[in-house]
């Protein structure tokens, strides 16, 4: 499992992390900048904005875990560290999906 590309812990697991907390941060952004008229009018754009705000926090405990471990050569492909990660991507992913609806 260590050798796969993107697992916690290396380098382009780094990297994707940092890509996903630009994305969410660019998605948040642009929802802000949006008219208050659809925060006021549409409560489904309230439940996406608080799903993007939700998987840019996320993301910024991750990227921080992962240089983290990358910094102190911490192994994080234990079972204590990967099914709180696992859980929470499907649990962001539900939410992102359910608000798309």
């Amino acid at each position: 499992m260590k050798n796969m590309v993107g697992s916690p812990g290396t380098w382009s697991g780094l990297v994707l992390r940092v890509l996903q907390f630009v994305c969410a941060a660019a998605s948040l952004s642009v929802e802000a900048m949006s008219s208050a008229y659809a925060f006021k009018r549409y409560i489904a754009f309230v439940y996406l904005t608080s799903s993007m705000a939700w998987q840019l926090v996320y993301s910024l405990i991750c990227c921080c875990l992962d240089i983290y471990a990358l910094r102190t050569e911490l192994d994080l492909h234990n079972p204590v560290f990967v099914w709180p990660m696992v859980i929470t991507d499907w649990v962001s992913h539900l939410l992102d999906q359910f608000y798309c609806l």
